[in-house]
């Protein structure tokens, strides 16, 4: 009976698709955005960029959520994985610092 539950479990995480935000919607996230998109085992949920209107419209097409800052991307509820697609600068240095106290993946983009 043990070996069916545990079997089960291992069904169930097989079939979850991966929670994945992106912070930082140019040229290299919006190209992250739609490689998740044709992931079966992923599903975009949040994106973050400080322009609204690109936010918005990134998150339109995807069906995700948008928000105009990393913070409020990374308390999204469920988030799992987050690709930080940014130009060098301090939000290289603070953005994983943020990150890295949460339980999630992470890819840094460097550009």
């Amino acid at each position: 009976m043990h070996r069916i539950s545990i079997d089960a479990k291992r069904e169930e995480r097989a079939m979850r698709r991966l929670q994945v935000g992106v912070i930082g919607l140019g040229e290299i996230g919006g190209a992250h955005c739609a490689s998740i998109a044709t992931l079966p085992q992923a599903q975009l949920v949040a994106v973050a960029d400080l322009r609204s209107e690109v936010a918005a419209t990134i998150a339109g097409r995807y069906g995700a959520t948008a928000y105009g800052s990393a913070e409020e991307l990374l308390a999204h509820p469920g988030l799992e994985a987050v690709i930080i697609a940014l130009q060098i600068g301090r939000a290289h240095v603070w953005t994983p610092v943020t990150c890295q106290n949460l339980v999630c993946r992470l890819l840094l983009e460097k550009k």
